[in-house]
């Protein structure tokens, strides 16, 4: 049988379940981690529009810096790797919450629990060259930083094609499928609480409850 996520996966999603329980609809969007239409204002200094962290508005941040890495996962081997070209990425982390009306996923709110911060995972911005300003969720392990639905499936120790779907990345549709299962309302929006349910019934299942829905 293939093993679609591990132990520690299932504590770490029932975790951020618990979380999405709590989140209030107008800070989730499973598609986006902030709302680029009404949160990028443009700074005059660096003559381009910025993000919230970028203009100094989340109330504590720090930087990384590590090599850059990708996810070797399969069937949960835990294996990171580095980039053959050995480049490095800096970015600014988040360590306080501060949404400044902003929006995060899945993915996003995972990475603003306190604790996987304390165990590498957080929401970053890049701070310089052609990463200046990108947002996104990071894991850094060992000097080595992974981004993306990657970090997602390093973190919780999932197959990558299910992180890719979880966190919406490919395959929506079957992420879609589960975190809408028996809603009235199947095409509407998800809300942070359908997909609570939803990753607790991938635990529960062991990962089938997305598995059937997966092309």
């Amino acid at each position: 049988m293939t093993q679609y996520v591990t132990e520690l996966g299932k504590q770490r999603l029932l975790r951020l379940a618990d979380r999405l329980d709590k989140v209030a609809n107008e800070h989730f969007n499973i598609s986006h981690w902030y709302d680029a239409m009404d949160r990028h204002r443009y700074d005059q200094e660096v003559g381009k529009y910025l993000p919230p962290i970028m203009r100094g508005e989340f109330a504590k941040t720090k930087r990384l810096r590590g090599k850059v890495g990708g996810s070797k996962r399969n069937a949960c081997d835990p294996a990171f790797y580095v980039s053959e070209l050995e480049k490095t990425v800096e970015v600014e982390v988040v360590l306080d919450e501060g949404f400044c009306g902003s929006t995060a996923c899945v993915l996003g709110h995972a990475a603003l629990i306190k604790e996987f911060n304390e165990q590498g995972l957080y929401v970053a911005v890049g701070v310089s060259g052609s990463q200046r300003g990108k947002g996104d969720v990071v894991y850094e392990k060992n000097g080595v930083i992974v981004d993306g639905w990657n970090a997602g499936a390093e973190f919780f120790e999932l197959h990558p094609d299910h992180a890719n779907a979880l966190f919406y990345g490919m395959n929506r549709q079957a992420a879609r499928s589960l975190y809408k299962e028996g809603s009235d309302d199947s095409c509407g929006k998800i809300t942070p609480q359908e997909a609570a349910a939803g990753l607790r019934k991938y635990v529960e299942t062991n990962g089938e409850a997305l598995q059937k829905y997966m092309k």
